[in-house]
């Protein structure tokens, strides 16, 4: 129990330990040692952060099916979703996107997107937020 608490993400180490120490598992007095008392995932990505640059952990481990060219754009929606969290922040990103010029060649993922000739007002949204969004994940 004390391991299994110990590896648990420190949001939950707290209850997890009053409910074995309910249950008699384990002992009133033990406390989570304080080298377990930070996995979150924030540490966890920044201590691994230097693996995944080296080409550990990679994001599919197993192979895909994906294209490169999907990989690009899977990113970049993936950066669009989180930083649409509430309607202020939606309309920030959609601001930002409308007054981003790109001068990156981004042909071969509007086109992958059926996005290259815009036809109406949402197909255009639709292009500047994902241009702006393949710069933004594209430096990173």
């Amino acid at each position: 129990v004390k391991r299994m608490i110990c590896i648990a993400d420190s949001q939950f180490q707290d209850e997890l330990r009053q409910t074995a120490v309910q249950f008699n598992k384990l002992s009133a007095d033990w406390e989570v040692p304080q080298n377990f008392r930070n996995n979150t995932a924030q540490v966890l990505d920044k201590q691994f952060s230097q693996f995944k640059s080296s080409g550990f952990f990679p994001i599919f481990p197993f192979g895909c099916d994906f294209t490169d060219e999907e990989l690009v754009i899977v990113k970049a929606l993936k950066y669009l979703k989180s930083q649409a969290g509430s309607t202020f922040s939606k309309i920030k990103l959609l601001i930002k996107s409308l007054m981003h010029n790109s001068k990156q060649d981004n042909s071969k993922y509007l086109q992958r997107m059926n996005l290259q000739t815009p036809q109406n007002s949402e197909e255009k949204i639709s292009r500047k937020l994902l241009i702006f969004a393949l710069k933004q994940t594209q430096t990173r």
